[in-house]
């Protein structure tokens, strides 16, 4: 296993490949820009912002994957607001649960009954909290 999340599992076997490229993990902070006569902006410091990480899923049945259901998979986990570990490798990424908050679909090539045969998905997970910690 490559990496997962949860009913999407990402693998090189004998039996099926389902890998992604592109992996760009984003980490931000937030802050407040107060605004000043005849001087620069003073920037002060809120907290982390969320986390985002976005990465390229290629789906093809020339690898013994079946694009609409792993396309489905994915619609269902960003549109019900599944929130899980993402894990790459052996590692959870991140200290909390991600979600997916967009789901890109492009599909390039169908078989003589209309069924995709190669798509390519981009995927934005963001990291998500469940409960806010009281200060």
């Amino acid at each position: 296993m490559i990496g997962a999340f949860a009913d999407l599992v990402f693998e090189v076997s004998g039996e099926k490949v389902l890998t992604f490229d592109e992996f760009k993990h984003d980490v931000k902070s937030r802050y407040a820009r107060h605004e000043l006569i005849n001087q620069p902006p003073v920037l002060e410091w809120l907290g982390s912002d969320t986390q985002k990480i976005t990465l390229t899923v290629t789906l093809t049945t020339a690898l013994n994957v079946n694009p609409a259901d792993e396309i489905e998979t994915v619609k269902q986990l960003c549109l019900d607001g599944v929130a899980d570990w993402l894990i790459i490798g052996n590692e959870v990424v991140g200290a909390t649960m991600w979600v997916i908050t967009d789901a890109s679909t492009k599909a390039t090539a169908w078989d003589g009954e209309g069924n995709i045969i190669v798509a390519s998905m981009d995927l934005t997970f963001e990291s998500y909290v469940a409960e806010v910690a009281e200060t």
